[in-house]
């Protein structure tokens, strides 16, 4: 955080303001949040959680281990992801999905899926230390015009994450006119395997 502009510092404070809250909540009243080498939050060792940050909003969540084996969250600006970045995001058939939306609806609902991707990252990449590109999974959704909802998060290659639970994995999200947060919350990892 050392070389970061104002804004973008200014955003990580509040995120952590967020979790800090949220861990006194869980009765972790002064426990350090530290920063993995992967910028990574490091919970304390009972609690799972997630941060994110985006221009006018942050939001944390935060729960025990024994009731959740990891939590990724999400949010992004409604406009935030532009038609260029529609292929590098989307799978074939995510794409074609985003062609038959209408119009401004299209943006919002490319936002939502690269949301969805980033939750999910987030969230596995706690229980697995597995990097994801946005090819490796893909989106299902079932909107119909539904401001909040479900998503399906389906695997395109063999993921580190099905050796603790199998896909698919599923998740939340809500939108308006402005921001798109989605979440998702993974089972404690079965007994026997790594955590």
């Amino acid at each position: 955080m050392a070389r970061a502009v104002p804004k973008r510092m200014r955003e990580f404070a509040a995120g952590r303001q967020c979790a800090h809250r949220l861990l006194a909540e869980l009765g972790a009243v002064d426990a350090p949040l530290l920063v993995g080498r992967n910028r990574e939050p490091l919970w304390p060792p009972d609690i799972v959680g997630s941060i994110t940050h985006t221009e006018g909003m942050c939001a944390a969540v935060a729960a025990r281990r024994t009731h959740l084996g990891a939590l990724g969250i999400d949010a992004e600006t409604a406009d935030a992801v532009k038609e260029e970045l529609f292929a590098p995001i989307c799978t074939d058939e995510e794409l074609e999905w985003l062609r038959a939306c209408a119009g401004p609806r299209r943006a919002l609902m490319a936002a939502l899926i690269f949301s969805a991707k980033e939750a999910f990252h987030k969230g596995q990449f706690s229980m697995t230390g597995e990097w994801l590109g946005f090819e490796d999974v893909a989106v299902e959704l079932d909107v119909l015009g539904s401001a909040h909802g479900e998503f399906v998060i389906r695997p395109q290659r063999a993921l580190a994450l099905s050796e603790h639970q199998p896909p698919p994995w599923s998740g939340r999200f809500l939108f308006d006119d402005r921001y798109v947060v989605t979440g998702v919350g993974l089972s404690p990892a079965r007994a026997g395997t790594a955590q």
